[in-house]
């Protein structure tokens, strides 16, 4: 945890948005899946209408028929997983198959294992920062003015607690 990989997510929402021209959803999955509120998510973004009484299986070959169908293109970023998403369950993949050049899905999770059973075409694992760039943006954000001030230890107790942060940009900020 707080490595960056949701900082990242947003950053790959931008690049989708550019010149690439997809339409992207963004969902925050975290440690309790909830199908229901993951359809309702993809649903609205989707602009479809999301039937609360409806059975999760129809929303999802809902979900599915309306990928397949788009004329435009689609970036699904599921963020904070902590166990495998079923896509089939979802919606997401199904009976419909999908040009994977308009059709893209990203996600994060902190667990290896779960990102294996998710079974990525492409796995980057973000390291935590080494101690240049940890260094650099703590000092950043704390200020050269408090660093540099006139108490001696404030320096040193600056730089014990950066290290105990550990590489980890959000720790850091």
């Amino acid at each position: 945890g707080g490595v960056g990989k949701t900082t990242l997510t947003k950053k790959v929402w931008y690049e989708f948005l550019g010149p690439s021209n997809f339409k992207v959803l963004s969902i925050v999955v975290s440690k309790m899946i909830n199908v229901d509120r993951i359809q309702e998510d993809i649903m609205e973004g989707m602009d479809l209408q999301f039937k609360k009484d409806a059975h999760p299986h129809k929303r999802a070959r809902d979900i599915n028929k309306a990928i397949a169908s788009s004329r435009r293109k689609l970036a699904l970023l599921f963020d904070d997983i902590w166990e495998a998403l079923d896509l089939y369950e979802i919606g997401v993949l199904g009976e419909m198959s999908f040009d994977t050049s308009i059709f893209k899905i990203i996600f994060t999770t902190r667990l290896e294992d779960v990102c294996s059973l998710m079974q990525p075409d492409r796995e980057i694992k973000i390291q935590p920062l080494g101690w240049d760039d940890s260094w650099a943006l703590f000092a950043k954000h704390v200020g050269t003015k408090t660093l540099h001030s006139s108490h001696n230890q404030i320096l040193d107790l600056a730089e014990s607690v950066a290290k105990e942060c550990g590489g980890l940009p959000l720790t850091l900020i």
